[in-house]
């Protein structure tokens, strides 16, 4: 009763590489370790222009494992965590189970938090968040 079976809804990957592996990826997607976790993501921002509204956000998980992605600073918190366990990176943990944490300053954001935008926490234009549970 798994209902994600149309796996090219979820775009981890940037929208670049999506066009290039559709092909490839639909037919035999049973054999690619993709997290099992499809959480909608807005669309990832250019880099280019200086835009002021773009933050580079990397997160860090258990094991080493990490993942870098742009977002608008109007994005939210809990794209986030969206983000984290698409990228796999909260050890199967669902939303409520885990927080982001910066470490200087150190913030913890947990999923109360996840209707606020990133514009509110004052974060600089690279920023890294771990995962803890």
């Amino acid at each position: 009763s798994n209902s994600n079976s149309n796996s090219n809804e979820c775009e981890s990957e940037s929208v670049d590489d999506v066009d290039t592996n559709m092909s490839t990826n639909i037919q035999d997607n049973t054999t690619l370790s993709k997290p099992q976790f499809c959480h909608d993501l807005p669309p990832e921002p250019d880099a280019g222009n200086g835009n002021e509204n773009v933050i580079d956000i990397q997160i860090r998980g258990g094991g080493g494992k990490s993942a870098r992605r742009r977002f608008e600073s109007a994005s939210t918190i809990h794209d986030l965590f969206n983000f984290a366990m698409n990228e796999d990176l909260s050890d199967g943990l669902g939303l409520g189970a885990f927080h982001l944490v910066t470490r200087f300053p150190r913030r913890v954001l947990n999923d109360v938090d996840k209707g606020r935008q990133l514009k509110d926490l004052n974060l600089g234009k690279q920023e890294m968040f771990l995962v803890e549970k």
